[in-house]
């Protein structure tokens, strides 16, 4: 078994790939069957890690409302920052229809952004906007569903006005608007006072039961849609049952196309290269909280753990290793696009919404260096399957 020289601790820090391990031979390496076996593993051991981490959000979440404090409301956004990390590794599992994101699946509940505030709650120049400041609309569990993406038509003070795509009311960005609000300071994240969510003489906005309230729900949504992928990727998982039973190509050629369009039309396109377009901080993932640099990292390494087999501490057989078998030169250039993408990512100055509020700038070009290394990183991932045998379907720029 390979012993990568990339660990990442799975609510910690990350330390960036610095050799291949593809140098096994058909005779040492792992086969493909094992190295299937062991995606499926690492997608486990990241859900759960992900599950856990949003359950102790939900628990700094309803200490908070219970307690409204600037202490409280600082642990429930620093609760909210650190379930983010295992999250983000979670989404090279993605663009093959997994549970995640097959036709029933909770990823459009999970993280859809961008999000339009004023359907969720108040706005500069419309202190009675969105859902919190409607009495007409209960906050329950089924109606902030059943509201996602613009759903339930015409309600008072919502209306049809909305684009759909960013009348967005639960998920992980949901959940960020209303710990931090607005972020109006291109210097830093948005300032919500704690006070918004009393009730008291010392509110500093109305409606902060339901603002509370909305906020708890929200949370126990993302824990639940989160239970649901852990127990469909479980050991006798209804999913992980059917993926190691498909014909274990097929399952590699998942595996890298997930991998692949993260990079280059998720990760590249559509979460770095429209905000370049832009220089709307609204185009950035996380703007409320001014995470969005961490979201790009996170994306980045859980390409990384793909590519390795490894997750955390698990340090299982990789696909570098069946390419490095046939194909050490293949294998390594993959390595290689792999560590310049994620240092290029690193390399961008933080907040991401100052780095592109300038076209030309050091922080844009930065952004743009990135968005390269990206598409670099999918060539690589689609050559990697040719050298298997594979056709990975990514699409590349021209």
């Amino acid at each position: 078994m390979c012993v990568s020289s990339g660990k990442m601790l799975a609510l910690g820090a990350f330390v960036v790939l610095t050799a291949s391990c593809g140098n096994s031979d058909d005779g040492d390496g792992p086969n493909r069957e094992q190295v299937v076996a062991n995606y499926a593993e690492i997608v486990q051991l990241n859900y759960q890690q992900t599950l856990a981490a949003a359950e102790a959000m939900k628990a700094a979440i309803d200490r908070f409302v219970s307690d409204p404090t600037p202490a409280s409301h600082e642990a429930a956004k620093r609760a909210w920052l650190d379930a983010r990390v295992p999250y983000g590794q979670t989404e090279a599992f993605r663009f093959y229809g997994g549970p995640i994101d097959d036709a029933n699946g909770p990823e459009g509940a999970l993280n859809s952004w961008p999000l339009d505030e004023a359907y969720v709650d108040y706005v500069d120049g419309a202190a009675d906007a969105g859902i919190v400041n409607d009495p007409s609309i209960a906050i329950t569990r089924e109606n902030l569903v059943d509201l996602n993406a613009g759903g339930m038509g015409d309600i008072t003070g919502i209306g049809n006005s909305f684009d759909g795509d960013k009348a967005i009311s639960v998920g992980y960005h949901a959940v960020e608007f209303l710990l931090w609000g607005q972020d109006r300071d291109p210097n830093g994240p948005g300032s919500r006072p704690y006070t918004d969510f009393l009730t008291t003489q010392e509110a500093t906005a109305p409606n902060g039961d339901r603002r509370g309230l909305y906020l708890q729900v929200a949370a126990a949504l993302i824990v639940d849609d989160l239970q649901y992928l852990v127990d469909q990727w479980a050991p006798d998982g209804a999913y992980r049952s059917a993926f190691i039973a498909l014909p274990v190509d097929e399952a590699l050629t998942k595996m890298l196309t997930g991998a692949g369009i993260l990079s280059k039309g998720e990760l590249a396109a559509e979460r770095m290269d429209v905000a370049l377009e832009t220089l709307d901080q609204e185009d950035e993932q996380s703007c409320f909280s001014d995470n969005t640099h961490t979201d790009l990292m996170m994306d980045a390494l859980g390409i990384q753990n793909v590519w390795l087999g490894n997750y955390g501490w698990h340090d299982g057989p990789g696909i570098d290793e069946l390419v490095g078998a046939l194909d050490p030169e293949a294998a390594a250039r993959t390595d290689a696009a792999i560590r310049a993408s994620i240092e290029a990512i690193a390399a961008i100055p933080s907040p991401f919404d100052r780095a592109i509020s300038s076209s030309g700038s050091p922080g844009w070009n930065a952004v743009d260096t990135a968005v390269d290394r990206l598409f670099d990183q999918a060539g690589e991932i689609v050559a990697a399957g040719t050298v298997l045998g594979l056709s990975v379907g990514v699409e590349l720029p021209e």
